[in-house]
């Protein structure tokens, strides 16, 4: 399962109120407590976005 292997639950309160946000493509500003998941809040969107895009990038294509 994802959840054993990334070892997540579910998102802390920072990541789902963030990331709905920055998927909406509005700009975004973050402050909270090291270790709330800002950096996956800013990232998973991001990740998400790459994954979606046609024709896919694949590793072979950088070289």
């Amino acid at each position: 399962r994802f959840q054993d292997k990334m070892g997540f639950q579910g998102p802390t309160r920072i990541q789902a109120q963030a990331i709905p946000v920055a998927m909406s493509g509005q700009h975004l500003l973050v402050k909270a407590a090291t270790g709330t998941g800002k950096t996956l809040a800013y990232l998973a969107p991001i990740v998400h976005l790459l994954q979606m895009r046609e024709p896919r990038v694949e590793r072979t294509h950088g070289a």
